[in-house]
């Protein structure tokens, strides 16, 4: 009981950074410093459930370093031969947690816009994602070089309007329902719808 309180104590005023979206950079980003000052007093050390909520607050703060961090220490001290989180007997929090975070250093659509690569490690230098799904039914794929995206596709399950950020530039464009978007980079930074295949 006395642990359970201390535990939950310390982790309730974060549940507004993730699982929760009342605090990010974009309504609150006095609240997400005073977040991190939280999260960093705390330490990265935990298991079990904790090891993925701190794994998708870090994501939600744009620290993609510091996530990768707290990775190796899940795959290094973390998880038993058999892959489930250590948390005797076992939580299979983090492991969940550890997949939803690398969505979330890829991909975050909680404040009302499609964010690209939000968190992106430096030593994750080069990749692509494909089928990440992001709120409102949108199909995100991105593909990155030397730490800089190169191109994204968004495919519109349902249609509507549809906001992207990437590095703090935005775009907004409406969608057909099944059309896909080829979201490209122009000039520094700067994105830009390529061109729509729309299908009937």
């Amino acid at each position: 009981g006395e642990i359970w309180q201390k535990h939950h104590r310390h982790m309730s005023h974060l549940l507004g950074v993730y699982p929760c979206n009342s605090m990010n950079w974009y309504n609150h980003p006095e609240l997400i410093k005073a977040a991190v000052i939280s999260m960093n007093d705390r330490t990265d050390a935990s298991t079990g459930w904790s090891m993925g909520q701190k794994i998708n607050s870090w994501a939600r703060t744009g620290d993609g370093d510091r996530v990768l961090e707290i990775i190796g220490s899940l795959f290094k001290d973390g998880l038993y031969p058999n892959l489930f989180d250590v948390h005797p007997p076992f939580q299979i929090d983090g492991n969940f947690g550890y997949t939803a975070g690398v969505n979330e250093m890829l991909m975050q659509s909680h404040c009302g816009f499609i964010h690209l690569l939000p968190a992106l490690p430096q030593k994750w230098e080069n990749g692509k994602v494909e089928g990440l799904v992001a709120r409102g039914n949108f199909c995100v794929d991105i593909a990155w070089q030397k730490g800089k995206m190169t191109s994204a596709r968004i495919t519109a399950n349902v249609g509507g309007k549809c906001k992207i950020c990437y590095q703090n530039q935005f775009l907004e464009f409406d969608t057909v329902k099944g059309g896909s978007y080829e979201i490209q980079i122009e000039g520094a930074n700067r994105i830009r719808v390529a061109h729509d295949e729309r299908t009937e």
